[in-house]
């Protein structure tokens, strides 16, 4: 059974609770030199999975934009071009959400969080995905770059009420760098309107 899915999980900076719960889990990173650090990082979690791509809008390819000089925790990585001060360029694999549901088996069934940090485009994830056969009981995902792109979270915010989502406290918050609260939002299924 799947606990989670985090997209964006760049070299495992994920909060601890993840191996104080011992939840089973989804970690999905496209930039090839975070991800094999996040599979050496991750690497005495049981029941947790480790892809290597992008999640976007269609199935296929995708560049993917980061820096070549040195990787941190802090390592930026976007689909959008210049989002951040990148100079690297990947092509990788892209599926959408509902494709990585369905490659385990999981379209239907309830899980317990859908962690995204996608760097700009986490709101066309969630607009492009069918809460109606993807099932997290919360989702929590960054908003703070939103404006820059001449959007703001509202729209996703009423698209995920369609589904019985209601905004709530981040139950994470503890886990978040002082500089980067309110970066995320972060809801809840509280209705059943499938």
């Amino acid at each position: 059974m799947i606990d989670f899915i985090q997209i964006g999980a760049n070299i495992g900076n994920t909060p601890q609770f993840v191996r104080e719960k011992r939840w089973k889990g989804i970690f999905v990173e496209p930039v090839t030199s975070s991800f094999n650090i996040l599979k050496e990082n991750y690497s005495d979690l049981d029941g947790c999975y480790f892809e290597h791509l992008a999640i976007g809008n269609e199935d296929g390819e995708i560049t993917i934009y980061s820096r070549s000089d040195g990787l941190s925790d802090r390592q930026q990585a976007s689909t959008i071009k210049d989002h951040w001060d990148n100079d690297f360029a990947e092509v990788v694999p892209c599926l959408t959400l509902t494709s990585l549901i369905e490659k385990y088996e999981m379209s239907g069934k309830p899980f317990e969080l859908l962690q995204i940090d996608a760097e700009g485009i986490d709101d066309l994830i969630l607009l492009n995905t069918d809460f109606s056969k993807v099932l997290p009981e919360k989702i929590r995902f960054e908003v703070v770059h939103l404006p820059r792109y001449g959007r703001s979270p509202t729209q996703v915010l009423n698209y995920l009420k369609l589904f019985g989502y209601e905004i709530i406290e981040d139950e994470y918050i503890e886990h978040v760098k002082s500089t980067e609260i309110g970066f995320d939002v972060m809801v809840k299924k509280t209705t059943n309107k499938n």
